[in-house]
């Protein structure tokens, strides 16, 4: 979870419209869950990788086993999807929101340094 936690960090901290972070939330509660559940809803060259409205916007490299995030298609997005699966959505939603809840402690504190 170190990969997903980096990226989380770096790309929400870019993310200045509440709409698009709850695009990007989504985005990562799907992404959890995909690692949660070794399901991999598309092939992109080989390797798996999350699609929204067909833009790809989470990869998956087997060979560096590193999480990539395309963040200009994040940010372009304007819809999220949701999966059908017997899976504690709650408990992950809590998870993400905990860590959301972390980063903006974390910014404020830097802005409140900074001034």
């Amino acid at each position: 979870m170190n990969e997903l936690d980096d990226c989380f960090a770096e790309y929400f901290t870019t993310i200045k419209s509440p709409e698009q972070r709850e695009i990007f939330r989504q985005i990562l509660i799907q992404t959890m869950l995909m690692l949660e559940l070794n399901s991999y809803p598309e092939m992109d060259g080989g390797n798996p990788s999350f699609f929204l409205n067909d833009q790809p916007v989470i990869g998956f490299s087997a060979n560096t086993e590193q999480i990539e995030i395309i963040p200009q298609n994040i940010v372009a997005l304007k819809t999220a999807v949701s999966w059908d699966h017997d899976f504690p959505f709650d408990h992950v939603k809590k998870l993400v929101k905990l860590r959301e809840a972390e980063l903006l402690e974390d910014i404020e504190g830097v802005d409140r340094a900074e001034d």
